[in-house]
């Protein structure tokens, strides 16, 4: 309760200082912004492509007033920075012409008013330029989002026409609802859901709207081609099925030339991270020979020029991959029974919570047990658990046997620092190293060998369900009778599917349990 009202309290100065930005530079740039609102409306149309939620009046105000305080830190700066590098100094003379008594007694002060005016001014407008571009970033990088996402849910969109219980709007409604998975493309096509409910819109108003409202030109266009099928009254499966088809070749024409990217990226990291420098020691090792003087540049280049181009190039690397984008926040929603409350349940004994509670800390008791006498199983599920031995034990060990070269108070204070010394310690970081991610690497590998084998016999499962379900079986029954076929490791997990709908569960429920348990394996 304590963390929770430090948090609420913490929120609560976090949005008074965001009110009191705004507060002060409504007043002070509000009415002017209003009066030339015009110039500011491609600014409008960014934030709103950009979903940054804020009013055009607000965000520019923002921007005035952000920039002028820097403008003013810098013109601090720079009149410090004038008095204290001219003081004392005088001018007399300008080439040929001579500079009044008072200009050059002055001089230093009115260097630095120059020199305040010019920081300033180029503070000022760097930060209104900066600030006035993040909309259009934002939206660059939610059109980018849309565009990753849109293959999926045109198909999912499609998926749901085509079995045609569900109308257009349901059909979206329910993409909303899965937002999380299908990404920034169903949240676009939340707006027009909502557009139709909160507002009351109709559709083709809504998705006129969107076309306006979206920075990602692919969406504009499906929006677009989807407005003039419902306008005209045509076959919208027949219109998802064709944007579905056009989306997974585009998709799979960008996979492609995306991997042909790595490739080459791969070959630069050899040339240039493995290769080059492994030619560079060499050399340098044959010359530190020779002259003493080459192995400082080998130092630096093994402790710090190879360590930071490789972290620059991972850098890269993520920053293409986009890895981390489409991850998106979970939620689980725990619903109470209430359909029979009507129905009057007998009393059951006095010590009926006490056993529950013994019932449910013998589970725990279990599972600690079962840890313990199986831990291979359980580090191969959950190989982040690893570390948990592997940290300590590597610390152990860098510690035990840097002891002779580290203070008797202060383990970090080293003693006798030389390039022999660093050469003696980087080893045994390096072997601490190992100890500490190599049972993690080996754990992790496991777990991705058994996903890779289950994901490789999915396909085949879909095409036996698919198989036996066109033939009239019903999807209940046609998962059960696939488990009479090969699926390879992919078994287990459909038993537990069919274990939970022989338990009379509802098979989306039982679907929704078993995707819970696959993301832990």
């Amino acid at each position: 309760m304590r963390i929770y009202s430090q948090t609420v309290s913490e929120g609560v100065q976090v949005n008074f200082i965001i009110n009191a930005i705004d507060f002060t530079a409504h007043l002070l740039f509000g009415k002017y912004i209003r009066r030339n609102i015009d110039r500011f409306m491609d600014t409008r149309n960014m934030l709103r492509k950009a979903g940054m939620g804020m009013l055009v009046e607000q965000y520019v105000s923002q921007a005035c007033l952000v920039s002028l305080l820097i403008g003013m830190l810098a013109a601090i700066a720079g009149m410090t920075l004038g008095l204290h590098s001219f003081k004392g100094m005088a001018l007399s003379q300008v080439g040929p012409w001579s500079v009044p008594a008072t200009i050059s007694a002055n001089f230093p002060f009115i260097f630095s008013l120059l020199l305040c005016i010019t920081f300033f001014v180029v503070a000022f407008s760097l930060t209104y330029y900066v600030y006035m571009s993040i909309p259009e970033v934002q939206a660059n990088i939610r059109s980018s989002l849309i565009n990753q996402s849109l293959p999926h849910t045109t198909a999912y969109l499609y998926a749901m026409s085509r079995g045609g219980g569900l109308n257009l709007l349901d059909i979206m409604r329910s993409i909303t609802d899965n937002y999380h998975i299908y990404g920034a493309s169903a949240e676009e096509i939340g707006y027009i859901v909502k557009d139709m409910e909160c507002y009351g819109t109709d559709l083709l108003t809504a998705l006129e709207k969107a076309c306006l409202r979206t920075p990602s030109q692919k969406f504009k266009d499906f929006i677009e081609g989807l407005t003039s099928i419902v306008a005209s009254g045509g076959d919208v499966t027949s219109y998802l099925r064709a944007k579905n088809d056009q989306y997974r070749l585009t998709a799979s024409k960008e996979q492609k030339l995306f991997f042909e990217t790595l490739g080459v990226m791969a070959e630069i990291y050899i040339s240039a991270f493995v290769a080059g420098p492994l030619f560079l020691i060499t050399i340098l090792v044959v010359l530190g020979l020779i002259n003493t003087g080459s192995m400082l540049i080998l130092n630096y280049m093994i402790y710090l020029l190879i360590p930071l181009s490789t972290i620059i190039f991972v850098l890269l690397l993520s920053s293409i991959t986009g890895e981390g984008s489409n991850l998106h926040n979970v939620y689980l929603k725990e619903k109470k029974l209430d359909v029979f409350s009507h129905v009057r349940i007998r009393p059951g004994p006095e010590n009926e919570n006490e056993l529950r509670k013994k019932i449910l800390f013998r589970e725990k008791i279990l599972r600690v047990l079962h840890t313990l006498t199986h831990p291979f199983n359980f580090l191969k599920s959950a190989p982040g658990y690893v570390f948990v031995l592997s940290v300590p034990t590597a610390a152990i060990y860098l510690l035990w046997n840097i002891r002779g070269y580290t203070g008797s108070l202060n383990i970090g204070l080293f003693r006798n620092i030389n390039s022999a010394t660093v050469a003696i310690i980087d080893d045994y970081i390096f072997i601490s190293l190992l100890i500490m991610f190599v049972p993690f690497v080996i754990f992790n590998e496991l777990r991705n060998h058994r996903v890779r084998q289950i994901e490789s016999h999915i396909p085949e499962f879909l095409n036996n369900l698919a198989s036996i379900n066109e033939a009239g079986i019903v999807l209940v029954d046609a998962i059960e009778m696939s488990m009479k076929m090969k699926i390879g490791l992919l078994h287990a997990e459909v038993g537990r599917l069919i274990n939970d709908l022989s338990w009379g569960a509802k098979l989306d429920d039982a679907l929704r349990s078993s995707n819970t348990v696959s993301g832990q394996i």
